[in-house]
């Protein structure tokens, strides 16, 4: 069932990604899942990036030249958008030991799953590897770093600029393995482009890395 929301907020969160908030409206979800938003003529499927106990719903969009790029930058605090959903399994349910993988935009299911564990206190034992091109990439940067205070948090930034503070190029199963001795003991979440996604779900089968793989792909940035 589609239904309309306004515009509440809208935050640029690095210099080509945006994320818009609208009132929370009468629907429900799961941290993890998506809707498809509707513009004037077509529609994207996007995460929420929030928790779903938010009193606002949250979407966070890489911007591209695409149309419907030009059209999420163009809103206006007030305007109202058109969502369906919720859709997609790409959620927690008894997991207790967690390795998230995220790529990029990829990061948004996966920031809605931590958001909402540190909102609830959860006690699960989480850790997140997160790709990006360059350091000015790094979208909800300083939140991942405040909730990894309270919760059981352990963060693996990866930038393929060199940069100290982050770890220097892209993720793989050896470099998991390496920094992580009890991946295999964890359920993986993967999201992220559909070639990251594949090669990654591909690394961690072929070299034991977890026994359970959860992926999501994203299409159409």
């Amino acid at each position: 069932m589609k239904t309309c929301g306004r515009i509440i907020e809208k935050i640029n969160r690095t210099h080509h990604s945006v994320s818009i908030r609208t009132e929370k409206m009468d629907i429900s979800f799961d941290a993890g899942q998506f809707f498809k938003v509707y513009s004037n003529d077509e529609f994207r499927c996007l995460s929420a990036s929030c928790s779903p106990r938010r009193n606002y719903v949250e979407f966070t969009k890489k911007i591209t030249e695409s149309r419907f790029s030009s059209w999420l930058q163009s809103l206006k605090i007030g305007d109202k958008i058109t969502i369906e959903g919720p859709y997609g399994r790409f959620v927690m349910v008894e997991d207790e030991k967690i390795l998230f993988i995220a790529g990029g935009i990829g990061i948004t299911p996966i920031f809605s799953m931590i958001e909402d564990a540190f909102l609830t206190s959860s006690k699960k034992d989480f850790v997140l590897f997160y790709g990006n091109k360059s350091s000015e990439d790094i979208v909800f940067y300083n939140e991942l770093n405040s909730f990894s205070q309270s919760l059981k948090l352990k963060l693996f930034i990866f930038t393929e600029d060199a940069n100290q503070q982050f770890y220097h190029g892209v993720i793989t199963a050896e470099r998991i393995s390496a920094l992580l001795p009890d991946a295999v003991e964890r359920t993986a979440f993967v999201c992220g482009p559909p070639s990251m996604v594949e090669s990654m779900s591909e690394q961690i089968k072929k070299y034991n890395i977890s026994r359970n793989i959860k992926t999501e792909k994203l299409i159409g940035y």
